[in-house]
């Protein structure tokens, strides 16, 4: 008996996938019509009502009408998707079409959504219209990069019914285009920064000037020190100009992004932790900064490769390699200070690092790296400032911000404090300017 219950159920099971292969396209309406229709025939026959029984019959038919005609229609989609710009800072948005074109065959109404990355928006829903072959029809919505990373915009959902509203097919069409977050990059004002202590290595008066040029002398800037005054030139020209000064020959930065999760507020709703996207964008400013002017940036992150721009590379790329790089930074579950690339290497140049909570035994290190290194300087962001924040790594005896900025600052750090509201450009002047580390920075207006 065993080969024939055997078989029995495998047939059971194959017609019970068959049912609902069958089944599947139908809407409700499309299976209650045949159910409707059944019972009408079988009113009919007992009646002896002919009209009636054609009538039902009819009914039980038409769904199976409706799926062999859409679901062997002829005519398909072929999808075209651009986004433009592919790359885009966050917070502002770009514009996706989507082309769709009927090749060799008419295509029928349709309902399509676009498959989009999570947290972007809600939906991207549009009608496309019965297409004659050969036709094209686009369609453009805005798309909001909220979310930094590359992210993946599509497959297209198509979505085709009868006229009846009995079967409803979904189809996917076309590929996937790409689109890059990049963070928020914003403007900073000239700094000059002069070391921690007076001859322990430092930058001699290093200014970090806005020219862009090869020439020596240019025209004043607002903000320009009227010491660099360059009255001979400025006699010649009737033109108030300026002396521009190059970063010294050891014009190399080091940019540290503190990524390590413990150091950071924890993820919320959106997956993100809002003090590590703030450090991002800090690092991104930072790095643009310097690379404009000249410096060999080196960005270095704990358990990743650090990027390194070359002296003078901001010219050729124009930054667009440092935030790619910086789409794509995430916390790392694991790892500490100490091996994060460049922090402890020796020699002189500029050290920044946008740290997240520190403890002691940071610190320490911290303090060892900056006895190795030429002017350092620290922008440390107090997570209390922000919501669900905490003061300390967990598993570490971590201290509050300005307990720990104080400590740089005796180390020989320049240090200041971000908090939630905090203007960056206005942080970055008085951490270039040397204000005590205990000064309230400049809220952000915007």
């Amino acid at each position: 008996m065993t080969g024939p219950v055997a078989t029995v159920a495998g047939l059971s099971a194959a017609a019970t996938r068959l049912r609902r292969a069958a089944l599947r396209p139908l809407t409700a309406r499309g299976r209650a019509l045949p159910v409707g229709g059944l019972g009408a025939a079988a009113a009919g026959a007992v009646l002896g009502d002919a009209d009636l029984v054609r009538l039902g019959l009819l009914c039980a038919a038409l769904p199976v009408v409706a799926v062999l005609a859409v679901r062997y229609r002829p005519g398909q989609h072929t999808v075209i998707r651009r986004v433009d710009p592919g790359e885009l800072p966050l917070g502002e948005a770009g514009t996706v079409t989507v082309t769709l074109t009927a090749l060799d065959r008419a295509t029928p109404t349709a309902r399509c959504e676009d498959t989009l990355p999570a947290g972007v928006r809600d939906r991207a829903r549009f009608v496309a219209p019965a297409l004659p072959a050969g036709s094209r029809h686009a369609v453009s919505y805005a798309l909001p990069a909220a979310r930094r990373g590359v992210h993946a915009v599509g497959p297209l959902q198509v979505e085709v019914t009868d006229p009846f509203g009995l079967v409803r097919l979904r189809r996917t069409a076309g590929g996937t285009a790409r689109l890059v977050v990049t963070p928020r990059v914003e403007p900073l004002p000239v700094a000059r920064f002069l070391g921690g202590r007076p001859g322990e290595g430092q930058l001699a008066t290093l200014s970090i000037t806005g020219g862009d040029d090869d020439s020596t002398v240019r025209e004043y800037r607002l903000g320009d020190d009227l010491r660099r005054v360059h009255w001979a030139t400025t006699a010649r020209t009737g033109d108030l100009m300026v002396r521009r000064e190059e970063p010294t020959a050891a014009a190399a930065a080091t940019v540290l992004l503190d990524n390590r999760a413990g150091a950071h507020t924890p993820p919320g709703g959106t997956d993100l932790s809002v003090t590590f996207e703030r450090a991002v964008s800090v690092a991104a400013s930072v790095g643009e900064h310097l690379a404009r002017r000249g410096f060999r940036v080196v960005l270095a992150e704990v358990a990743r490769a650090p990027y390194v721009i070359p002296a003078g590379g901001w010219a050729r790329s124009g930054g667009r390699g440092l935030r790619q790089h910086l789409a794509l930074s995430a916390l790392a579950p694991r790892g500490d200070l100490a091996a994060m690339g460049g922090l402890g290497a020796a020699g002189g140049g500029l050290t920044v690092g946008v740290f997240g909570a520190l403890s002691e035994d940071d610190l320490a290190v911290l303090a060892g790296g900056r006895a190795r290194r030429g002017t350092a300087a620290a922008l440390l962001l107090d997570l209390a400032a922000w919501p669900a924040g905490r003061i300390s790594p967990p598993g570490s005896p971590g201290l509050p911000a300005g307990v720990a900025a104080a400590a740089l600052h005796a180390a020989g750090w320049a240090v200041t404090v971000l908090r939630r509201d905090t203007d960056l450009a206005g942080a970055w002047a008085a951490l270039g300017a040397g204000a005590p580390p205990t000064a309230t920075p400049a809220r952000r207006t915007g």
